[in-house]
């Protein structure tokens, strides 16, 4: 699928595009969607944070989530625990990282 948002260095986020392309479907090709999602790069990682972030929340606060309670009460120490915004982004781009890397190490291991 040829898209303005497509990435070549993300390898970690094809559950994000593909959700966000489920919420955006109506019927149209994807040529004609206008997701105001930039190209690759700084911007686009942040709005993938977002993403991210949104979808989770969705997910985790469902009705039909029998964990919906602890998840919010994790979430709210959470919040309670590290109030500096900035150490928050530093831990999450630390995940992402580590998680870049752990795909990388598992793509090689399939490799051979």
């Amino acid at each position: 699928m040829k898209v303005k948002w497509a990435t070549n260095e993300n390898v970690i986020d094809c559950g994000i595009f593909l959700m966000m392309h489920m919420e955006q479907y109506d019927g149209e090709t994807a040529k004609n969607w206008n997701l105001d999602l930039p190209k690759e790069g700084r911007e686009q990682e942040i709005q993938i944070i977002k993403l991210r972030i949104k979808y989770a929340t969705k997910m985790l606060m469902h009705e039909l989530n029998i964990h919906r309670e602890k998840m919010s009460e994790e979430a709210f120490e959470f919040a309670r625990k590290y109030t500096d915004k900035a150490m928050k982004q530093e831990m999450i781009m630390a995940e992402l990282e580590k998680k870049k890397k752990e795909q990388a190490a598992e793509r090689v291991a399939s490799a051979k």
